[in-house]
């Protein structure tokens, strides 16, 4: 596990296996495939914002609401990421901005902020024509988001019974590294748009080790 992106201020008394055990009390008997969904979507969704308008096929170039979504989407996480690094380096000062940018990639991903209507649960549906988004408001709402930027892999770190402002949320650690500079013995832009629109080979993890996923 990664110290840098593990905040002790944002930890409970409940951490790594007892959290896991609370979040299957919490999704009830459908947790492992809860689970497996929001892994799948998450990194479908990391794989599509990846995805720069030159990477794709000129039939196939995203809109200008996909493009602005894409670049909303990204700002966010940036966001995110920053306030969680001064966070590990000045302990308990940007708790607040924190939950701040937990809300608002809770926004993004429940579809509360569109692009000229345009949200992340429409988008995935352009992108895979499935009806299983697993990142409703009733879900999201039960997580508070770290990042990582240096792990192609997150993990669920921790449960906060109560601790300040901060009441009954599970800390799920989402990575979100640099994208590698494509190449055949890397990755490709078209493993990331096959992967993004859902055309994987049936597991909830991407074939692919450097597109990003979690493990919980």
């Amino acid at each position: 596990m990664s110290e840098f992106n593990t905040i002790p201020s944002l930890l409970g008394v409940y951490q790594e296996a007892d959290a896991k055990t609370r979040l299957k009390e919490k999704l009830g008997a459908d947790a492992t495939d809860i689970t497996r969904q929001a892994i799948a979507q998450w990194s479908q969704l990391v794989a599509w914002s990846w995805l720069e308008p030159d990477d794709y096929e000129e039939q196939e170039k995203p809109s200008a609401e996909q493009e602005n979504l894409r670049k909303g989407l990204i700002n966010a996480l940036k966001d995110l990421a920053r306030s969680c690094i001064t966070e590990h380096y000045s302990p308990g000062t940007f708790i607040d901005q924190i939950l701040a940018g937990s809300d608002t990639l809770s926004q993004y991903l429940n579809g509360d902020i569109s692009e000229c209507g345009l949200t992340l649960p429409a988008l995935y549906k352009e992108l895979t024509g499935k009806d299983d988004y697993v990142f409703e408001k009733e879900f999201t709402q039960i997580f508070l988001w770290v990042i990582t930027l240096d792990r192609f892999n997150g993990w669920l770190a921790g449960y906060i019974e109560e601790n300040g402002n901060i009441k009954d949320k599970f800390v799920l650690v989402l990575a979100y590294p640099p994208r590698p500079a494509l190449s055949p013995s890397v990755l490709t832009a078209s493993e990331l748009r096959d992967w993004s629109q859902g055309k994987g080979d049936g597991n909830y993890t991407p074939s692919n080790p450097y597109i990003p996923t979690c493990i919980c």
